[in-house]
């Protein structure tokens, strides 16, 4: 099942650790929700092995910050081990033995109160199986991973994610960061005019260059945000297929980094459908991108 942030809460999330009678698997980019952070207490309190693996060195954020965030993780009983990705640990998912969430969102307050974000809950065997197979791989630092369709592991399946944005037909996309990988590119500009692109004001002269070069293309790029909602969804949606997940559209989160997604299809598609419907109508063009907004 498919919800959207910030109208869910953290609901979807809370169901997968309450839900917990003798394990859960957590990967975290980053983790400071005071809801979920009692939830994974209690879990560990009844009796269930909660384990963490954590980025030790999530962007922009001071040491003092990440070694509290590790001390309040420990705190609940769970058993905490960082990331060791040659890259970032940038996936963002929640297992118990028989479900598991997969989504956007970080696990903090803005995640669930204030972000465009997306979560995708699912009982579906093979994917759960897939999903713990990866986290026990990461767990153990074998680095060992394959990518099952539906479930989409950079960088091992970063082809498959392209395949995606050059399925045939119109294709919408919510994408907190649009970098400067050709591959990417040249699939977005071969499209054109296909393309509906919504990013958040962008932060740095590379991500202006890029979104201007697509512009020039032709595809059709527009501004959400950041109030009342910032965008920091990451979402493709096609005629046929969609995908929702940790990746970024730049070089380092689809050829170096550990990100998490799901390939979509049929009625998961809906609710995707209706939101980017909502948020198009919310958002403006790129030509309007005032100074005050570009640091």
């Amino acid at each position: 099942m498919m919800y959207v942030e910030p109208q869910a809460g953290s609901g979807p999330v809370l169901q997968i650790i309450q839900a917990a009678r003798t394990s859960l698997d957590v990967n975290a980019y980053y983790f400071s929700s005071r809801p979920l952070l009692r939830a994974l207490g209690s879990a560990h309190r009844r009796g269930v092995l909660v384990r963490v693996i954590l980025e030790p060195r999530p962007y922009g954020f001071s040491a003092s910050r990440i070694a509290r965030e590790y001390q309040l993780l420990r705190a609940t009983g769970a058993t905490v081990t960082w990331a060791s990705q040659p890259g970032l640990d940038h996936a963002k998912y929640i297992c118990n033995r028989s479900s598991c969430e997969i989504g956007t969102a970080n696990y903090d307050w803005s995640a669930f109160h204030r972000n465009r974000e997306y979560l995708y809950v699912t009982a579906n065997p093979s994917l759960v199986h897939a999903t713990r197979n990866l986290f026990e791989a990461d767990w153990q630092g074998s680095r060992v991973v394959t990518s099952p369709s539906p479930l989409l592991v950079a960088p091992v399946a970063t082809p498959a994610l392209i395949a995606i944005l050059a399925q045939p037909g119109p294709l919408d996309v919510e994408m907190e960061e649009v970098g400067d990988y050709p591959a990417v590119l040249r699939v977005l500009e071969a499209k054109g005019a296909q393309v509906r692109l919504l990013v958040p004001p962008p932060t740095t002269w590379t991500a202006r260059r890029s979104l201007g070069a697509l512009a020039q293309a032709g595809v059709q790029v527009r501004l959400l945000g950041p109030r009342p909602v910032y965008l920091h969804a990451k979402m493709i949606l096609g005629e046929q297929v969609g995908f929702i997940g940790s990746q970024n559209l730049s070089r380092s989160s689809l050829t170096r980094n550990r990100e998490l997604g799901v390939r979509l299809t049929g009625p998961d598609l809906i609710p995707l459908r209706r939101q980017f419907a909502a948020d198009w109508q919310q958002s403006r063009p790129l030509a309007n991108l005032g100074s005050q907004e570009f640091h």
